[in-house]
């Protein structure tokens, strides 16, 4: 497989949400390989590794607003406000509650 053929399928990686994959194709491509690209495939490269680089920008955007969303929903339940079986509310302190999976 060509670098180029690398690039186009490490692109698709990305876009399935593959990036061990697409990680992979980028470390195998061969930065020495003789020959030198066309003008084409040059421009062609270059648009495959900025649409890369925008797919991991927006991925590691992503990542960085559900981070801090998950922190603000941890700090907004620290207590919560409940009421017992008589109808008494009472307030649980939630920060030393285990998390248990259903």
């Amino acid at each position: 497989m060509n670098n180029l053929r690398k690039l186009k399928a490490a692109q698709q990686a990305i876009r399935a949400f593959e990036p061990e994959r697409s990680a992979s194709l980028l470390a195998e491509i061969d930065v020495t390989a003789s020959g030198k690209l066309s003008l084409h495939d040059q421009s062609l490269a270059l648009a495959i590794l900025q649409n890369i680089a925008a797919h991991a920008t927006a991925a590691a955007q992503g990542i960085a607003a559900a981070k801090a969303q998950l922190a603000e929903l941890r700090s907004g339940s620290r207590s919560l406000g409940t009421y017992d079986r008589a109808g008494k509310r009472s307030d649980a302190d939630l920060s030393t509650t285990l998390a248990r999976k259903f």
